[in-house]
């Protein structure tokens, strides 16, 4: 029964492992060091245990009717706004009891933001 156990919590900690080595390879795409327990960029650095990331956003949509459009389509082009996205995008990570904050700025970049949000929830998960 004990033999049956042993490969159940070593998966488990190759599992764990290959995520935890994920995270720091993200990591690095942000200029974000996580190393022996601590998370660390440009002089900012903290404890990884208890701390955690975010994804915010700031700024707006903006949605306007082109000539374009409006020639093309007629009334329709109402229904056919041009969307500008002006908002600018951060990952912030926080340490336990605000220690410390990391702040990154994101390009606005859908694909980015998606990678980014994937990270904040790696991130989260191993800061736990």
């Amino acid at each position: 029964m004990t033999q049956s156990m042993q490969p159940t919590s070593w998966l488990q900690r190759q599992r764990e492992n290959a995520s935890a080595r994920q995270v720091t390879a993200q990591a690095r795409v942000y200029g974000i060091k996580i190393k022996d327990g601590t998370v660390s960029r440009r002089g900012q650095s903290g404890p990884l245990a208890g701390a955690r990331a975010t994804i915010e956003s700031v700024g707006d949509l903006h949605k306007r009717i082109t000539a374009t459009r409006l020639v093309t389509t007629g009334v329709f082009a109402l229904a056919l706004k041009k969307t500008r996205d002006d908002r600018q995008v951060f990952l912030t990570i926080t340490g336990a009891e605000d220690s410390y904050t990391i702040l990154v700025e994101l390009k606005g970049d859908p694909k980015t933001q998606a990678s980014a949000r994937q990270f904040a929830a790696g991130f989260n998960s191993l800061a736990n």
